[in-house]
């Protein structure tokens, strides 16, 4: 799971070098169920309001001896309301992708979605102070513990503008033709 986070600040640290920057915290969430299921999520949130986050990047694991999850890396799926609450793809969840890292619940009721390609989905969210369930759109789900394990990492993480990317793309153009050039003249014939 420490590679997951190392994957996590490798993608925002790169992303840097086309976007715009601006700040956001990278939280570590444990999720323990009551039937022995293990999951950990990171996720990267800018600070929306005094310590409400909203979740923009990220990936949950859940541990494949664990569980009768689907194991592996689940991706977060982007909100597109913002900080309003959103159905899922599948419709079978709503969720806002907000962490309250300083509040009980520190997930809120609609929770984080993570959805793969496939339409396998995961919901996280909180049903009071203390309670969370992981829920899948396969209808399975578990009631557990959360805890934000880490202190919050603040980062700066990337907003791509379009213009940016494109200028980005115009820099990196002269850096490819030198390398062509050189790997020409060092060809054997």
């Amino acid at each position: 799971m420490k590679d997951m986070k190392r994957l996590l600040l490798a993608i925002l640290g790169g992303a840097m070098l086309l976007g715009l920057q601006a700040r956001a915290t990278l939280f570590d969430i444990v999720f323990k169920g009551t039937d022995g299921t293990v999951a950990e999520a990171f996720v990267a949130a800018p600070e929306v309001d005094a310590g409400i986050y909203t979740a923009t990047s990220g990936a949950i694991t859940v541990d494949p001896g664990s569980t009768p999850f689907d194991a592996g890396i689940v991706p977060l799926f982007l909100n597109p309301n913002g900080i309003n609450a959103s159905y899922s793809p599948s419709g079978f969840f709503i969720y806002d992708n907000q962490v309250l890292p300083f509040f009980d619940p520190s997930v809120t009721y609609p929770g984080l979605l993570f959805r793969l390609d496939s339409g396998y989905e995961i919901n996280l969210y909180s049903i009071g102070a203390g309670d969370y369930i992981l829920y899948d759109n396969r209808s399975r789900h578990v009631s557990g513990t959360v805890t934000i394990t880490d202190p919050p990492e603040t980062l700066t993480s990337v907003i791509p503008e379009p213009t940016t990317m494109i200028a980005g793309a115009f820099l990196l153009v002269p850096f490819g033709m030198s390398v062509v050039r050189i790997l020409r003249r060092n060809r054997k014939p």
